[in-house]
């Protein structure tokens, strides 16, 4: 187990959270994909309710799961899909309030003027607004802390 999902599940164990990530299957995550890629269904939960949402895992792990070579003797392939962490999922989320919509195009250098960018910050607010409702500030604070 690397540093960094150490780190994620020592900050879900002290936060009292559950994680839960299954294995939907591969296809484009979004409508700007190229690639199809690994998905998931992840639910965070805890006393103060639970989250779910999709996670698309990057091109990258998933052009290195289908690589033959990564499979042993009697392994079942589909197993391979389990090796996506906590980590992996707790480093993409939105942790920070995205702000308005011109700040958030200007901090990520979108047109202001694109409905691409409003739906990429409309989902971004919807993700922050899921994660606050089962996480205090202090929380997320040290949620975006992990890297």
């Amino acid at each position: 187990m690397s540093k960094y999902t150490e780190q994620a599940e020592g900050f879900l164990r002290d936060a009292k959270t559950n994680i839960n990530i299954v294995y939907t299957g591969k296809r484009k995550h979004s409508t700007d994909d190229e690639e199809k890629r690994d998905c998931y269904s992840v639910t965070l939960s805890n006393s103060k309710g639970e989250y779910e949402f999709s996670f698309g895992d990057s091109i990258e792990n998933t052009q290195n799961r289908d690589s033959p070579k990564l499979y042993k003797p009697g392994y079942r392939k589909e197993n391979q899909h389990q090796k996506v962490t906590a980590y992996d999922v707790i480093s993409c989320l939105t942790k920070n309030p995205p702000g308005d919509f011109e700040d958030f195009c200007s901090d990520y250098g979108y047109d202001n003027d694109s409905k691409a960018a409003e739906k990429v910050y409309k989902a971004g607010v919807a993700e922050y607004r899921g994660l606050k409702a089962i996480f205090s500030m202090e929380e997320l604070e040290l949620m975006s802390e992990i890297y």
